[in-house]
């Protein structure tokens, strides 16, 4: 996932990437390499997909 997120970094300017809001995966182990770009990492809350609702409403199209 951190090669993922890595690319994505390399790709936009780092004034759009403020922060990065996951669900509780172990895919997302990589959050302190993520926030050593200055990134800030939430993780939603169990049984709230409200909270990533970009990726929700994705999932749903």
């Amino acid at each position: 996932m951190y090669q993922a997120i890595q690319k994505l970094i390399n790709s936009l300017q780092q004034a759009v990437l403020k922060s990065f809001t996951s669900d509780r995966g172990k895919e997302f182990a990589c959050y302190k390499d993520v926030e050593r770009h200055g990134i800030d990492f939430y993780f939603a809350d169990p049984f709230s997909a409200w909270q990533i609702a970009i990726n929700e409403n994705s999932n749903g199209l």
